[in-house]
């Protein structure tokens, strides 16, 4: 009877096990159960470039072969990444999970810190996978995403200048040097291609550095703002005037070079010149002509610069003199600051107010005297004043955009406001 008992035990665990092995796959695919559709990326889907020959040679979009794409699909949900193939081996059929998608077609894979030798191309659609279902898309039309920078000097101003020449091009930190060969004017292959983000407020920032004679020349450098993706900017170097000045006294260093910088914008289906101010690499000439003495009037100009454009300051500062004219004599000079480093509470701490009057400074003295403005009796009621805020220059350590707002008030309350803008990286 014992044995028998043992027997019929055995038998049911035996029978236990097997069910609960039996049941266990089934528990767990019913708890991981995931609901898919289908993607065909074989009856429409295409990649087509929208090439504008104005932006992009002809020749160049002729040779564009898009094989080589990448083909990325994200979840655009998590932002995540789940599928990556080159567009001639895209599979005809993808199998994802439910939820919304973004398919992204690239040229290439963009580098943000380097400029290129070849234009990136970017286009991308949505769509949405349900569950059994099959899903198309559309085509993906993929359109020039790079910024486009040429620099052009003219074979007239390029034959006054010694060898070795260049222009340096600056866009957010990235930059790219211009030899002597690639600004020539026939040189139509002289451009590069810097990367860009989808943002429309970008700074091109040019350096020309030149020799006359074995003379050193060195031209400030020049902003264009308002730059976005997808366009083609051409700079053109050209001689102003005759070109050459001499000093009084016909000496070799005392030669200047008279430029004009001429910017050309080609973006899509229209090409838009625009004017810029002329570059004037001499520190002691304003650029500026004076307006005609009037019965009332009062004048503020950048010395070597326009003030009417932002300014470039390196790490350690920079000279920067701004000139101030007052037929009536001055009465006031009014200074104020904005930036994010300066702000009111680090002014303070170094005992400078965010906003100041030269003529009257009050608590901020003692600073301004250090940094050696012009105070009291050397502004009050002068007619020509320089305002010299070269040693302020260094004090600004960390990047951005320094305004510093001058309101000049003559003895009869006419008044003029300038902002010089400071731009520090």
């Amino acid at each position: 009877m014992k044995k028998y008992f043992n027997y019929l035990l055995t038998a049911i665990l035996m029978v236990s096990v097997f069910v609960a092995c039996d049941e266990e796959p089934v528990n767990k695919d019913k708890g991981s159960e995931v609901k898919e559709g289908t993607l065909d990326l074989a009856a429409s889907f295409k990649l087509e470039l929208d090439i504008d020959e104005e932006v992009i040679s002809k020749a160049a979009a002729n040779d564009e072969n898009v094989d080589d794409y990448v083909i990325r699909i994200y979840n655009t949900t998590t932002n995540e990444l789940v599928e990556e193939w080159q567009y001639k081996a895209v599979p005809e059929i993808v199998t994802l999970e439910v939820g919304n998608y973004r398919v992204e077609a690239h040229s290439q894979i963009l580098d943000m810190t380097a400029v290129s030798n070849t234009p990136y191309y970017y286009g991308a659609v949505t769509c949405k996978i349900e569950e059994n279902e099959l899903t198309t898309i559309d085509k993906i039309v993929c359109t020039f995403q790079s910024i486009k920078v040429r620099i052009i000097f003219t074979d007239e101003l390029a034959g006054k200048l010694d060898n070795g020449y260049t222009a340096t091009v600056n866009i957010r930190g990235i930059e790219h040097t211009f030899t002597a060969n690639e600004l020539k004017a026939e040189n139509i292959d002289g451009f590069i291609f810097f990367p860009s983000d989808n943002d429309d407020n970008i700074m091109i920032i040019v350096e020309v550095d030149v020799a006359i004679d074995g003379v050193a020349q060195y031209i400030d450098k020049k902003q264009y703002s308002g730059v976005s993706r997808g366009q083609y900017y051409i700079i053109t170097y050209v001689l102003k005037g005759n070109g050459i000045d001499d000093n009084d006294e016909g000496q070799m260093d005392g030669l200047t070079l008279k430029l004009n910088a001429e910017l050309e914008v080609i973006s899509r289906d229209v090409n838009i010149p625009a004017e810029e101010p002329v570059l004037d690499p001499d520190p002691t000439d304003p650029g500026t002509t004076d307006p005609e003495p009037g019965e009332d009037w009062v004048f503020i100009v950048g010395v070597g610069f326009d003030i009417d454009q932002p300014q470039i300051i390196p790490k350690g500062g920079r000279s920067i003199v701004v000139n101030m004219k007052a037929e009536k004599g001055i009465k006031n000079l009014w200074v104020k600051i904005n930036s994010p480093y300066l702000t009111e509470e680090f002014l303070n701490g170094i005992n400078l107010a965010k906003r100041f009057d030269l003529a009257y400074p009050g608590s901020s003295e003692d600073m301004l005297t250090s940094l050696e403005f012009p105070l009291k009796e050397d502004v009050i009621d002068k007619t020509d004043l320089n305002f010299d805020i070269t040693k302020f220059t260094a004090l600004i350590l960390q990047p951005g955009t320094h305004d510093f707002i001058l309101t000049l008030i003559d003895n009869q309350n006419n008044s003029l406001t300038k902002t010089l803008s400071l731009i520090t990286y």
